[in-house]
This record gives structure tokens, sequence and C-alpha cells, in this order.
């Protein structure tokens, strides 16, 4: 469709003037990180399942019952906020719990200003950390959002 409107954008779309012909801007074939179509249609989902059971309601009850639902929510994770015995919410305790057992096999090496070498014992690995640079060559902390590096906490 774009070929019959336009032929230039076409060639540019698909890399015909790169020389290996590849399809140089379509940066989602390359991109090392997960589409995101599948979690926005999974969120919609999630959300239209929610509130299936107003979704067919005039505009008014529709907006009345979701902030219904949203108040009773929010009273749910707050009183859970108040059973907890620790600042930190229960996924991050097991994430502190896991790296703590791992970190016992790391050995740091300071090796100039903001420059550190992390030797994995169990593995043989040795991993290099740049603090300056919040750059570390395990790559979870570089691609991995949610992921805490256990080189990172080692420093």
């Amino acid at each position: 469709m774009i070929r019959a409107e336009n032929v230039d954008v076409y060639n540019w779309r698909v890399g015909v003037n790169d020389k290996n012909r590849v399809f140089s801007h379509w940066i989602t074939a390359y991109s090392p990180y997960p589409r995101l179509d599948i979690n926005t249609s999974n969120l919609a989902e999630s959300f239209n399942n929610w509130i299936k059971n107003i979704r067919d309601k005039p505009i008014t009850t529709l907006l009345d019952g979701i902030r219904a639902k949203i108040i009773t929510l929010q009273d749910k994770n707050r009183q859970q906020a108040e059973n907890l015995e620790t600042n930190f919410c229960p996924k991050m305790l097991k994430t502190m719990a896991r790296i703590t057992k791992e970190i016992h096999q790391l050995e740091m090496l300071r090796i100039v200003g903001h420059l550190f070498e992390i030797l994995d014992r169990q593995t043989n690995r040795t991993y290099v950390v740049r603090l300056n640079e919040n750059y570390c060559s395990c790559l979870k902390w570089y691609h991995i959002f949610s992921s805490m590096c256990t080189c990172m906490v080692c420093l």
C-alpha cells in the first residue's frame, strides 16, 4: 500500500538503498526489549474482565463503579501494607534473600576509581562493573528492569 502511494518512502522503509537490503528502519525487529502490544492487549483484557459486571451500565454508573473498585483495591493494599513487619514489600524481601545467598560466592576487586572486577567463584566468571556509567557486564542491571544485579550489591 505504501509502495503504491510513494516509492521513495517505501524504499526508505525497507532499506532498498542499504548495502545488505535489511529492514533498517523497523526498530521492533531488532529491539532486545519485549514487545508492548501483547502487554497492552493483556492489560486491556484484564481491565475489561475487572469491570465486566458494570460495562453495560450508563457512563455515570460505570465511572462510579470503577471508582468504588479502585477504592476497594486501595483499601486492600493499605491493609496489606499495614501488616508488613518491615519497610520492604514481600517481593523485594525474596529478592534480597536470594541475593544474600548468591553474594557469598562473589569476590570484589577495585581496579581504579569507579571500576571494579567481580569474580564469581562458583562459575569462575568475571564481571566488570563501572559504577559511574551504571554498567555491569552481567547485563542484568542493564537489560532487566526489575532485577537487582548481584554484582552491584556486592559493592
